[in-house]
This record gives structure tokens, C-alpha cells and sequence, in this order.
């Protein structure tokens, strides 16, 4: 159109209108420009996106001093809870006495599939969908730093059943766009049956602002209209856990292993998991063998554009 300029970046697109916003290399036109960009953005955006980086890193630093000594305090049980055999096995009876899951596999085997989850399909998953046309340029390895500066812990556990406490889980539910939560919330059931309704409570203190951390704990998420979605999840699960609703995400694909399967939808629920790990080989050594090539394998295989959901 004539008397209108597209003016594009990573983030966002707007029209900026010769006449009323000139563009040229003055930098006062530019600081300008930029202003009406930023008060450009569509409402579905996240705040975050209206943040430079710099404010972003120190929100998720956190303001009290409390919550950052609380941070390094869960970073250290997480690491003593790896090695503590009997606390996982504890947990996992806690989960079979309240009917998420049956026998559980070996353990060695549950770390194996653990591996094979993180490397094969949460790392490309969560690279692609910020890299995806759509989702406004978010910049996966900056994500990342956001993520590991808010909650550490978050990021030690692929699994989950070393997690020091429930607000680790409840800040790496609010840190990415999840597309089944199901999995998330199985795992509340080996602290206690009453700890699903605290998540849920712990949540919409942060989401509707009532909590002293709020922008750290929002700094992270990738779409606005998530957290709300997330509460509902939650409220469908709690009245039907076998009704939860799932959403999907833009900009993911399937992820394929050697036997063929998709393992998205093996790790989809805690059950779906352990029965998946219960087929790994036997003996440490083939389990660690397979372990090492079926990560290989994925992240060969799942480059091809092809298999792209």
C-alpha cells in the first residue's frame, strides 16, 4: 500500500505509517519506531515479549533472596535424590497404591528411557516449536537460559521422580507450552493423593498475580493464552483424569524410534512410559548399547522434514 511500510522482525510484524512514523536511520526515529512496534503487539502475545533480555534474566533471577537460596536448596536434593534407590522406590509405590501405575520396571531401565525421552524427543520438540513459523521467533537456547536461572532443578529430571518437591513441577508446567500434562500430573500421586489440588491452587496464585515471584515464574512461558489453558487442564483431569483434554501445539512432529513407534505418544502418561521401559534389553551392558543408539538413531531420523506432523 502506498504511505505504509511492513516493517518485520522475528518477533512481530506491523504497519507503520510513513507519514506519522518516519523511517529512516535517525535514531530518534528508530527508538520511534520501536515504541510503536512494541505497543503494536497483538493481545494474544505474552508480556515477555515486551521485555528486553536483559529484564528478562533479572526477573527470572527472582526478587527475594529466599527464593534464590530456595533454588540452590532443591538443585542440591535433586542431585541427593538421584542416588537415593530407596526414595524412588518409595515414590513408585506411592503412585501403584493410588492406580497410576502397575508394576514399575527396573530402575536402570527407567533412567534408560529417561535418556532416550530427554535427548530424542523433549530437546528437538522444544527446539523446534521455538523455531517454528508462528511462534514469533523465540530463540531456543536463550529459552533455555531463562529456564535453567528460574528453576535449575527443573532441568535435572526428565523424569521426574527425583524432583525435591511440587513447585519444581508446578514452575516446569508454566516454563514451556506442554501438549499433554498428563504425565505432569501423574507424577503428584507419589507425594499424595491431596497434592494435585494444592498444584492446582499453587498455579493460580502465580497465574492471576497474587504471588511476590509472579514475573519470574511467567518470565519463560511461550503463549498467553497457556496458563489459563493449563488451569482448565488441570480442572478436567481432577474431574476425570481419563477425560483430560489435550491441545495441540503448533509446530510439532512426530518422533520416531528404531522399532518405529512414536515415541511421543509412548511417553505420553507414566503407565505408557514404564511399559514402553519394561521392553529395553535385559543386561546393563545391551541397555546401555541400545540406550546410546537409539539417541543417535532419533536425532538422525527425525531431521527428515518428512515425518513432520
Amino acid at each position: 500500500m502506498r504511505g505504509l511500510r511492513e516493517v518485520k522482525d522475528a518477533s512481530k510484524v506491523c504497519m507503520i505509517h510513513d507519514m506519522r512514523v518516519p523511517v529512516c536511520n535517525s535514531p530518534l526515529h528508530m527508538r520511534g519506531i520501536i515504541r510503536v512496534k512494541i505497543c503494536a503487539y497483538p493481545p494474544e502475545r505474552p508480556f515477555r515479549f515486551s521485555k528486553s533480555k536483559t529484564q528478562l534474566l533479572l526477573d527470572v533471577w527472582g526478587q527475594q533472596p529466599e527464593t534464590r537460596r530456595a533454588k540452590l536448596g532443591r538443585v542440591i536434593r535433586v542431585l541427593q535424590n538421584i542416588s537415593d534407590f530407596q526414595l524412588v522406590r518409595q515414590r513408585l509405590q506411592m503412585m501403584a497404591d493410588h492406580g497410576v501405575t502397575p508394576e514399575p520396571p527396573p530402575l536402570p531401565k527407567i533412567y534408560a528411557g529417561g535418556l532416550i525421552m530427554l535427548f530424542g524427543v523433549i530437546i528437538p520438540d522444544n527446539r523446534l516449536y521455538c523455531a517454528s513459523v508462528g511462534i514469533k521467533g523465540l530463540n531456543f537456547y536463550f529459552h533455555l537460559l531463562l529456564r535453567f536461572i528460574q528453576e535449575p532443578a527443573s532441568l535435572m529430571d526428565p523424569i521426574g521422580l527425583f524432583l525435591p518437591d511440587l513447585f519444581v513441577l508446578a514452575h516446569h508446567l508454566l516454563q514451556d507450552t506442554h501438549r499433554e500434562i498428563r504425565y505432569d500430573l501423574e507424577l503428584t500421586r507419589m507425594f499424595g493423593p491431596q497434592y494435585l489440588t494444592w498444584l492446582r491452587i499453587y498455579l493460580e496464585t502465580i497465574i492471576h498475580g497474587k504471588h511476590v515471584e509472579r514475573d519470574m515464574y511467567l518470565a519463560c512461558y511461550q503463549d498467553a493464552d497457556y496458563p489459563e489453558k493449563l488451569l482448565e487442564h488441570i480442572d478436567a483431569y481432577i474431574a476425570d483424569g481419563e477425560a483430560a483434554p489435550l491441545w495441540p501445539r503448533q509446530g510439532t512432529r512426530s518422533y520416531i524410534n528404531s522399532r518405529g513407534e512414536d515415541m511421543g505418544e509412548r511417553t505420553r502418561t507414566i503407565p505408557e512410559l514404564f511399559k514402553w521401559c519394561g521392553s529395553l534389553p535385559d543386561s546393563r551392558w545391551a541397555l546401555l548399547r541400545y540406550t546410546l543408539g537409539e539417541i543417535r538413531f532419533m536425532r538422525r531420523a527425525n531431521q527428515n522434514p518428512a515425518i513432520r506432523i
